[in-house]
């Protein structure tokens, strides 16, 4: 009899050991799939820092299902997140890829110390919060800058904190839990129509006619940003941006180019799909792209906030479309950015004291396999008069014959709609093949020169013998024959 009874006694004690389910601590975290939580998330940065978020935008997190890892059950977060709830010791475990770490402790009080995820941190308080009209306890960790803080009934309520100048918060808005709706649940739809005025996609690309000036000197350039790729960076991913600078003149070199506005001042570029926010790889505010006209924003580039200066429509390539410019100036400087919706970044201009300036103008590009305006940046176009000719002329290139090079003139006259009208000059060789593309762009009114060979090169891919020049715009088509001898 003595027997069965330390049996028994034995049984209740490991009995109580392997069902130690807390179901009041287990409130703290109620983890269920359908259970779904929204919060703001609230961005600060310089200059303001800590004293007021630059930015803000909600979002939703919801548990869509588990899956058993090393023997335990993990709940799938829609964040990426995969957590769990262990039994015996109630603490909160997150998954990290072959080993667990632990996110919080249910059964810790004020003062105790936990080993998390982040650092070995205090409890600090157990505070009574209201949330949705209702008084719920709470249990707070926290770290110089840092603080955690779940709420009975609900799950995580706060996270995140600023230090110093930068740093973001994440506070619960409402949720849902076992089919109970607590609180504001609303999610703002994501900005897909705003995200249009970057089309962001690898193989697009975009091509500038830059220049920048100070009393004395003056150069110019064409810039070739091209998509290539994209990297996760920090769980977000960025587009790559990869650039190519074609000087008109070499000496132009020392002069600091390419001019990069701020937003190809990143190599790395992404649009957030909720608030259409560009940032760079620093997670520094370029533009936000959802902003109206009158809407300011603090951009990480020199920490000023440009206005939404205008929002009227624009005409590119052809093509009427909205628009939003975003203009900033001070007593130092101005500076204007526009976007035209499905092209992208379309313009730059900065000016400053001396004077002094800088400028950035698309002369083409190309978005989602679809080519726009003149994607060539080779140099060598020159604008040699801006009298208005009444019709399009092609002269007799000079030298004729020539060696190694020779100047083509031609002219372009207005539009009926006053934009540029696309023009084409071609070089052909005796047997009517391509052989070299000179202009391919929207000119303006105007007398235009350019050299065959390109400057590119020196005319040595080039053989004696007869070529043909063709000129053409619209209806308009004109050839001549030159001679190169070598």
């Amino acid at each position: 009899m003595k027997k069965l009874i330390f049996t028994i006694l034995i049984l209740s004690v490991l009995s109580g050991i392997s069902y130690s389910w807390d179901p009041e601590a287990a409130k703290f975290f109620p983890i269920a799939t359908g259970n779904s939580w929204t919060y703001t998330k609230k961005i600060y940065a310089p200059p303001l820092g800590c004293m007021s978020p630059t930015s803000s935008y909600n979002f939703k997190i919801s548990i869509t299902g588990d899956s058993i890892l090393n023997g335990h059950r993990y709940y799938k977060f829609s964040s990426g997140n995969l957590l769990r709830l262990d039994s015996n010791s109630m603490n909160v475990y997150k998954w990290m890829g072959g080993t667990e770490c632990l996110t919080d402790s249910l059964l810790a009080r004020k003062n105790d110390w936990v080993n998390s995820c982040q650092a070995h941190i205090q409890v600090v308080d157990t505070n009574i919060v209201v949330f949705a009209m209702q008084k719920r306890q709470t249990k707070a960790v926290a770290y110089p800058g840092y603080t955690r803080r779940i709420m009975y009934g609900i799950g995580l309520y706060y996270d995140g904190g600023c230090e110093v100048t930068s740093g973001t918060v994440d506070e619960l808005n409402g949720c849902v839990i076992s089919g109970m709706l607590i609180g504001d649940t609303t999610v703002t739809a994501p900005s897909y129509e705003n995200m249009k005025y970057l089309p962001l996609s690898i193989g697009n690309v975009w091509v500038y006619k830059t220049y920048k000036s100070a009393p004395g000197w003056i150069c110019y350039a064409y810039e070739k940003y091209i998509i290539t790729g994209t990297s996760q960076i920090n769980n977000k991913t960025y587009y790559i941006v990869n650039n190519v600078t074609n000087l008109f003149n070499p000496i132009c070199s020392v002069w600091g180019f390419p001019v990069a506005s701020r937003l190809f001042l990143n190599s790395f570029i992404r649009i957030d799909s909720i608030n259409a926010n560009i940032y760079g790889s620093d997670s520094c505010l370029v533009d936000s792209l959802a902003a109206n006209e009158g809407d300011t924003s603090r951009v990480c580039a020199f920490y000023y906030s440009p206005v939404v200066c205008d929002t009227s429509t624009q005409i590119i390539f052809g093509y009427t479309k909205p628009a939003k410019n975003f203009l900033w100036n001070n007593i130092e400087a101005s500076e204007i950015m526009w976007y035209i919706k499905d092209f992208g970044f379309v313009r730059f201009h900065r000016s400053q004291p001396g004077p002094s300036s800088a400028d950035m103008l698309l002369k083409g590009c190309v978005i989602n396999g679809v080519v726009y305006g003149d994607t060539n940046s080779m140099v060598g176009i020159n604008h040699i008069s801006t009298e208005i000719p009444e019709k399009f002329s092609l002269s007799q290139n000079y030298p004729n014959p020539f060696n190694p090079s020779t100047k083509i003139k031609f002219a372009v006259p207005p539009s009926p709609r006053g934009e540029g009208l696309g023009v084409r000059l071609i070089i052909y060789d005796a047997l009517g093949r391509e052989v070299q593309t000179l202009v391919n762009e929207a000119l303006l009114p105007g007398t235009y020169e350019v050299d065959f060979p390109a400057p590119a090169g020196d005319g040595s891919n080039f053989s004696s013998g007869v070529y043909y020049y063709t000129l053409s715009s619209g209806n308009y088509f004109e050839t001549k024959r030159m001679v190169l001898i070598k």
